[in-house]
Formats: C-alpha cells, sequence, structure tokens
C-alpha cells in the first residue's frame, strides 16, 4: 500500500511540473496571425516590426512574434530593440527590484529614462525588455541595437553593422550552421524601402538578408509621444486597410513592400519614470 501510494505521489509531482512547465512555455495568443503570415515570417531571417511609439499594443505583439518565431526551427534568436546598450541594461536592473522606490532610484540614473520624451520610455516598453528575459523554449538573446552617439550618424547602418556582427558571433559561439533569426523592433519611419540611411530595412537589405517589414497600423485609440513639439496622449486615427488582427499577406506576396498587421484600437502607454514618481 505504501508503496502504491509512493508511485501515486511521484507520478502527480511529474504530472504537475509538467504541466508547469508547459504553461511556463506558452506563448501569448492575443494577436492572432494567419498560417499564410506565420509561413512568411518563418521565410525570412529578419523580421522588423515598425510601431507607433507610445501604445501598449505594439510591445505586446512582438512579444508573441518573439515568443513563436523563437521556438521555430531551433535557431538561435537574436531579439533587438530601438535602444542603446545601456538602456536596456538599466532595465533590467530597475527590473530585479521588487520596491517601487528602488526601481525609481535605478532608472534615475539614466538620463535616457529620465528625461527621453518617446514612447521607448513607457511602462509597455519597460516591461517588454523583461518579458523577453522571461522568454523559455528557445535560444533568445536581448540586444539594443541603436548605435548612434550623437544622433548625426546613420540609423540603417550603423545599426544593421551591429546586428551582423552580433549574430555572426552568437551563431560561431553556439556552433550551428543555421543563421541566427533576427527579430527587430523600431519606429515604423525606419520600414522605408527606399535607398535612405534611416531605414534600417533597406541598409539590412543591402546585406543580403531576407528582411520581412511588418507595419504595426491601429484601428483608432491613443499613444503617449511627442506630436508638434507637446508631449502627452494623443489621438490615434482608424488607419486599418484590412479587418482587427489580420494582414495584407496576399497582396505583400504579389507586390512584396511592406506587411502590414491590422492591430486594433490602441491604448497609450505613460512613461515609466512618470507613473513611478506619481505612485510615490
Amino acid at each position: 500500500m505504501k508503496v502504491t501510494l509512493l508511485l501515486v505521489s511521484i507520478l502527480l509531482f511529474y504530472i504537475n511540473n509538467a504541466h508547469s512547465a508547459e504553461s511556463a512555455a506558452r506563448c501569448p495568443t492575443k494577436y492572432p496571425i494567419d498560417d499564410q503570415t506565420m509561413s512568411l515570417m518563418k521565410r525570412h531571417n529578419v523580421i522588423v516590426v515598425g510601431e507607433l511609439h507610445g501604445t501598449r499594443e505594439s510591445p505586446e505583439f512582438f512579444l508573441e512574434v518573439a515568443c513563436n518565431i523563437g521556438r521555430f526551427g531551433g535557431e538561435q534568436t537574436l531579439v533587438g530593440l530601438e535602444l542603446g546598450d545601456s538602456e536596456v541594461s538599466t532595465a533590467r536592473d530597475a527590473g530585479r527590484k521588487t520596491d517601487a522606490s528602488e526601481i525609481l532610484k535605478v532608472l534615475q540614473g539614466s538620463k535616457f529614462w529620465t528625461n527621453a520624451l518617446d514612447g521607448k520610455t513607457s511602462e509597455s516598453y519597460f516591461q517588454l525588455i523583461h518579458d523577453i528575459d522571461k522568454l523559455t523554449g528557445g535560444s533568445f538573446a536581448l540586444v539594443g541595437f541603436d548605435r548612434r552617439v550623437t544622433g548625426m550618424e546613420s540609423f540603417g547602418e550603423t545599426s544593421a553593422d551591429f546586428l551582423t556582427k552580433y549574430a555572426q558571433g552568437l551563431q560561431a559561439e553556439g556552433g550551428s550552421k543555421k543563421a541566427v533569426k533576427i527579430i527587430l523592433l523600431t519606429g515604423n519611419a525606419h520600414l522605408a524601402q527606399d535607398d535612405q540611411n534611416n531605414s534600417i530595412v533597406n541598409s539590412l537589405s543591402k546585406k543580403g538578408f531576407a528582411v520581412l517589414p511588418i507595419d504595426l497600423v491601429p484601428a483608432g485609440g491613443a499613444a503617449w509621444n511627442c506630436v508638434d513639439g507637446k508631449c502627452g496622449v494623443h489621438q490615434v486615427r482608424n488607419s486599418c486597410a484590412s479587418p482587427e488582427h489580420t494582414t495584407n499577406a496576399k497582396e505583400f506576396q504579389e507586390k512584396r513592400g511592406i506587411l502590414s498587421y491590422c492591430v486594433g484600437n490602441v491604448s497609450a502607454s505613460l512613461p515609466e519614470m512618470g507613473i513611478l514618481s506619481s505612485a510615490r
């Protein structure tokens, strides 16, 4: 009898652990992606998601893409955000704190997190960094790929040079013959495919990467960002040409260009520093 109870206990232990591991590895499913679009994502070794800064929905969508694509085919996955290394490191350090006042103290040591008035300092962007670090079921590396120092440098070229070298280093370190999958989140102004130095899509394509640009299109709502020098919550017009949570995949395959995804109605995500400061 005792042996039977012991075996049952052991069996339940493994079942519960397996269920916990499965739950931890499960990707979010708020934004459905059709099979045709998923196939496009898998066929390109670089995915560049262009967002309207300052919403909750863009980081959520990006996390789902990174989670799902990063587990396909056993590739190493390089996840990049339009930040510098120090901004990512600061957010990570702050995220290790449990008290809001301690988090605030860490962020106050960063000029970017304190003074940058755009959606990249939002609560949702801050949370995205920690959510990416928690991804399991694949080999993920998170970096800030914005290498500009003075702001006068070519965003596209400097970013593409850095990402190429970083990906090659990851591949060599892992000893894999498969190319590293690169998934990036940036402002949608950097998706342009014409020959301009502000486009990361153009610069990566010139280096021989198969790049899939995805423009997240809002169906209305609000975003916290700066417009004409005024920073705060701004209303966003409906720019979706397709139904909510769908893409123009068929049109994209026929004409190439930029794949658009109607992310639905968006909501503003305020700066992390402002939220923490007001909570004191």
